[in-house]
């Protein structure tokens, strides 16, 4: 009689360094590997992580952006979430101005370097420096981007006072708009709501349909009509702001102010986000709803519950929390739908260009790129979650999951896989 040995199954679990060599072998890690050589010397795809931006600038003859010093310093948030820097950012990114980038944490997400508080003793964000012996700091988002818009003429974002008056007029009583708008939003956000249709509520929508009204004065979709095709820093002023808006009222309030058939009257203005979408540089700075609702409390405060439309606010906290909450949402489990239920993915494109020049789109594979080149960072972080830290493999899922944040980490497509396949694994692990 014979016997056979029984035959043991061996997995050999990859090395982060492996993982990382075989995404760069595939057309998409390839197209990313390519395009951060370009990001490290200024040229490339805009990305909250450029530290340097030369764009195509010609005086840089080598190409290679060497001992290129450029005339600025910008200091923005590390966490790529601060509205003022943003819109500071997209006003850099739409004129090309050649400029260095500081990260700098924001107050509630860490302390800010001694070197640069001996600059900006308030540790205000954003800041701009200038790169000579007198070290110059110019400090506030408006005066910074209208600074810059000086010191570079070319792209023109801001109406000349002396030549555009009407339009130097109108630029003037937008930014006015703005401020109202911003307050109106604190007040119907942050203040409980006692009726069904508050106060704050009314003239939070009312002062919104004005914008939408001076949207719709104009022949493109921008605030402003002598450039019809390319937006303008009026229109980054209020993107920075309106982006958690629309991401704030969906969650605590039930409202999906880019829904044509909820708000009709708002028509210009979902138009108006459609074509900033059109836009890579918006996107690379674009955050999605879930960043937002988590990071507005920190900066801003607690925010209240609407009380009225609960069942929308019940499924939109669960669609904009993946299914977590108490809905029954699907938004972040396999298989994906094509799109996101609140936030459009695809007015624009969903990852870099040159990923999308080279290859077709493979959202799931940018997440995984980001993460096997930084495997060890990851994990280390991972396992701060749960009681018993790396020993308890799921809640280490659950952590990283909960604070993947966009544009931070991933595009807002690329996000919605790596958190998809988080709660796979996930599930998996709950039922072992």
């Amino acid at each position: 009689m014979s016997t056979t040995a029984a035959t043991e199954t061996t997995t050999v679990v990859p090395s982060w360094n492996e993982l990382k060599t075989k995404i760069s072998l595939t057309s998409v890690g390839k197209a990313l590997d390519d395009d951060k050589k370009l990001r490290l010397i200024g040229k490339g795809s805009p990305n909250v992580h450029n530290k340097l931006r030369l764009f195509n600038d010609e005086d840089d003859s080598d190409n290679n952006g060497s001992g290129k010093e450029t005339k600025y310093t910008i200091y923005r948030d590390h966490a790529a979430w601060c509205p003022y820097c943003q819109k500071t950012m997209l006003l850099i990114e739409a004129k090309n101005i050649p400029i260095s980038i500081e990260l700098i944490n924001m107050r509630s997400y860490g302390d800010k370097p001694s070197s640069f508080l001996r600059k900006v003793p308030n540790g205000l964000l954003p800041a701009l420096e200038e790169n000579n012996t007198s070290k110059k700091v110019i400090l506030d988002s408006a005066y910074i981007m209208e600074y810059l818009e000086n010191e570079y003429s070319d792209k023109q974002m801001i109406p000349s006072r002396s030549k555009q008056p009407e339009q130097f007029s109108r630029y003037q009583k937008l930014m006015n708009l703005e401020r109202e708008l911003f307050s109106w939003w604190c007040t119907f956000m942050f203040q409980p709501d006692d009726s069904y249709v508050s106060p704050s509520m009314n003239g939070f929508l009312n002062c919104l349909e004005t914008v939408n009204t001076a949207l719709s004065n104009t022949a493109g979709p921008y605030f402003l009509d002598y450039t019809i095709d390319t937006p303008t820093m009026i229109d980054f002023v209020f993107a920075s702001h309106i982006e958690r808006m629309v991401a704030s009222c969906a969650y605590w309030k039930g409202m999906n102010l880019r829904s044509a058939v909820e708000y009709p009257k708002l028509d210009a203005v979902q138009k108006w986000m459609d074509a900033l979408e059109k836009h890579d540089y918006y996107l690379a700075f674009k955050s999605d709803y879930y960043t937002h609702v988590k990071d507005i409390p920190p900066q801003y405060g607690p925010s209240s519950d609407g009380v009225s439309r609960l069942s929308k606010i019940t499924q939109y906290k669960s669609d904009i929390e993946g299914g977590s909450g108490a809905g029954s949402s699907n938004a972040w489990k396999l298989p994906l739908e094509d799109d996101d239920t609140l936030q459009p993915l695809y007015n624009g494109i969903p990852l870099p260009k040159p990923v999308l020049q080279s290859v077709n789109i493979e959202c799931d594979n940018d997440g995984s790129y980001k993460t096997s080149g930084n495997g060890p960072g990851i994990s280390k972080f991972a396992s701060r979650g749960g009681p018993n830290g790396s020993k308890n493999i799921r809640k280490t899922f659950e952590y990283l999951r909960d604070r993947i944040g966009v544009p931070r980490d991933l595009p807002l497509a690329s996000a919605r896989y790596l958190r998809a396949y988080l709660n796979w694994a996930i599930d998996v692990l709950r039922v072992q």
